[in-house]
């Protein structure tokens, strides 16, 4: 009997004297096996049509939008990148750059605007610590604010009650990042 279940199906819609007919049993294995490798790369390849979801394919959005590729960046930060660069078309306000600040931290931020400064603040409210792929996002963020606008970032760290509610094995675990510097300032 066979164990492909493509195999199966195909000889059960056969006449029975095929059924039992090796060759034509292995001509439908092999018809089988291809059936399903041609269904794993259409699959694969409907991912590749979602920069969300893309892989080997993001190579060509980056192309497309001007992205540098680099292959040992991880997926993540590639895709990113792309979603930043294809929300960031259009008109500059605060709702873009929270837009492409979201599509970067995958959390909330808040954008205030002091325009008669010409500054624009940037907190991360949802996230503690500094953000991951940091840099592709400031680069995305001044890729959409006008030259004489300076952008100011704020980042969210534990709080003194946050660290006293862990556990001295779950501060040990807590990544570095997430407690407030103290030697460098990093906007």
């Amino acid at each position: 009997m066979m164990d492909n279940l493509r195999a199966q199906r195909m000889l059960s819609d056969v006449p029975d004297y095929y059924q039992g007919a090796p060759t034509f049993q292995e001509i439908q294995r092999v018809k089988a096996v291809e059936y399903d490798q041609i269904e794993e790369k259409t699959k694969d390849l409907q991912l590749q049509l979602n920069p969300a979801t893309a892989t080997w394919g993001l190579k060509y959005y980056e192309k497309e939008l001007g992205i540098p590729t680099d292959e040992n960046k991880p997926i993540s930060d590639r895709r990113s990148n792309v979603i930043s660069k294809r929300r960031g078309f259009g008109n500059f306000n605060a709702r873009l750059i929270k837009t492409v600040a979201i599509s970067y931290t995958n959390g909330e931020v808040e954008v205030s605007a002091n325009l008669s400064n010409y500054e624009i603040e940037i907190r991360f409210v949802s996230n503690i610590g500094i953000p991951p792929n940091l840099e592709d996002f400031k680069t995305a963020i001044d890729n959409i604010t006008h030259a004489h606008i300076g952008i100011v970032y704020r980042y969210r760290y534990l709080t003194i009650n946050e660290v006293h509610a862990k556990t001295l094995n779950e501060v040990n675990n807590t990544q570095l990042s997430n407690f407030a510097p103290f030697l460098e300032k990093l906007s």
